[in-house]
């Protein structure tokens, strides 16, 4: 993760630096910078993912502690991706089709206080799918043709 993170800032320090008078470098500066957002965009959507997963397996399992915590990361990470709720809706409903019920599936793992789950495991390694990142590029094309 923090290596993702150096390549990011690394390309964003890049797009910074001042670009020549040349036309076709600015074109080209210019088509890296969208890139570079997508990029950004594919981050902050993917930790919303992983955020709405764990929110919603956790509410699944007791709705009063979920509420307690009143995080509102959910909310700032669709800030940072660009704030389209038609996307972030439809995104919504592809996360809950595929892990609403990671909280049922529970753990072989013994534990004394409650049965035992693997949520957020279920969660990052659906967060790390190349599924939900190609899922992600599709609704990002999506909303660029409109």
């Amino acid at each position: 993760m923090k290596s993702k993170f150096f390549i990011v800032l690394t390309i964003f320090l890049l797009v910074k630096v001042p670009s020549q008078n040349n036309q076709g470098t600015r074109e080209y500066n210019e088509l890296e910078k969208e890139n570079i957002n997508n990029k950004e965009k594919i981050y902050f959507l993917k930790a919303y993912s992983l955020n709405y997963c764990l929110y919603t397996n956790y509410r699944n399992i007791d709705l009063d502690t979920t509420l307690a915590y009143n995080d509102f990361s959910s909310l700032k990470l669709g800030d940072e991706s660009g704030r389209n709720d038609k996307l972030l809706y439809d995104l919504r409903k592809y996360i809950t089709s595929k892990t609403d019920s990671f909280y049922i599936k529970g753990s072989t793992y013994y534990s004394e206080r409650g049965i035992p789950n693997l949520i957020f495991y279920d969660c990052y390694q659906f967060y790390e799918s190349k599924e939900l990142k190609k899922y992600i590029k599709n609704l990002l094309k999506e909303e660029s043709n409109l």
